[in-house]
């Protein structure tokens, strides 16, 4: 019987971290949560980004969960948001490059700390957007995030900058890398290339299971999983959550990856999956923002409101909706975006 799963975060992931998120989730998220959180999906074809996804109705059951532990424990919750702050003392030497990795035995003690962080601040996402959750934890929790939000993405660079240091034929393939090659010192030879060239091509990851190679759909229908379709290029209109208020128009700029920032000009909406502490000079040129993810506490809405320009987080199509040079209106004020004229 065929699966059907909703995508929830796209982001460029590398092997290490997709492994390092399924763990964070059995080991970490669900023994906190007391939940199961279900199958995890995460479909890369070969560009772009690597998108995650969950059965469908997951992420609101998850919701649920946290919720009745701010109810139920807030201690607990208070405790694992302190463990957050300790968890990013520990990184922090690393992300400013006054620290470095200095062998594998490191390298293996940072991932599962790092496994550990991605799921914390998962739940710094949810507490902000539950109606029921005190004002104190609220506060707690965006403070957080505000201290810890520059450098979600950083571990992922440093485990990379390492592993092409201490392996130079790994250059350009080393987010292909599984964290068992690393432990097992088989990244050492250089016939691992052929693998790393074929998950390079496209990836399925379903429950530990890694299904490697370019015909991506094939692998989908090899674990019974159907992708739940969000928009088309029918869709006018679309809604959000409003980050920062404000109305504009301007002209659509898609970015993707990294290497998509430098098309932002001062005419356009920077429309993106979720915003990261390397879009910042991108996003000082937009006149707004627009995400298919994100929580009151995103980079995208903490950007937003200190920069004071429109937007709206949370629309889960706009990548797939919008494309590069489309005219857009968008009403923060009332959290759409209205498509005026396509390109």
């Amino acid at each position: 019987m065929n699966k059907i799963f909703s995508n929830f975060q796209s982001r460029e992931y590398s092997l290490l971290r997709v492994y390092a998120a399924y763990e964070g989730v059995q080991q970490h998220f669900e023994p906190l949560l007391d939940c199961e959180v279900g199958d995890i999906l995460m479909v890369y074809r070969g560009a772009g980004l690597v998108h995650a996804y969950y059965r469908q109705g997951i992420p609101q059951s998850v919701y649920q969960h946290v919720g009745l532990k701010v109810q139920n424990d807030p201690i607990l919750i208070k405790q694992s948001l302190a463990r957050l702050m300790e968890l990013f003392t520990i990184f922090e030497p690393y992300y400013q490059n006054k620290k470095t990795i200095k062998d594998v035995k490191e390298m293996e003690y940072l991932y599962h700390l790092y496994a550990e962080s991605w799921v914390l601040v998962g739940i710094t996402f949810i507490i902000p957007d539950l109606p029921d959750a005190p004002v104190d934890l609220k506060e707690l929790t965006y403070k957080v995030r505000k201290e810890t939000q520059e450098y979600n993405e950083t571990m992922q660079e440093v485990f990379r900058i390492a592993l092409e240091n201490w392996y130079p034929h790994l250059k350009g393939k080393a987010d292909f890398v599984l964290p068992e090659e690393v432990w097992s010192g088989a990244v050492k030879d250089t016939t691992i290339l052929e693998n790393l060239e074929e998950r390079s091509k496209g990836f399925v990851f379903y429950n530990e299971q890694l299904l490697v190679g370019p015909d991506v759909d094939l692998h989908l229908k090899e674990v019974d999983a159907v992708l739940e379709k969000e928009g088309d290029d029918q869709t006018s209109e679309f809604s959000g959550q409003i980050a920062q208020s404000g109305k504009v128009q301007g002209t659509v700029c898609l970015v993707i990856t990294r290497e998509d920032l430098d098309k932002v000009t001062s005419e356009n909406v920077l429309v993106t999956a979720m915003t990261m502490p390397a879009y910042l000079p991108a996003m000082k040129k937009a006149v707004a923002f627009v995400t298919d993810e994100g929580g009151i506490t995103c980079h995208a809405a903490i950007i937003a409101r200190e920069m004071n320009k429109p937007c709206i987080i949370g629309t889960r199509v706009a990548t797939k909706v919008l494309k590069d040079g489309d005219l857009v209106e968008v009403d923060a004020d009332n959290g759409k975006v209205k498509i005026l004229k396509r390109s």
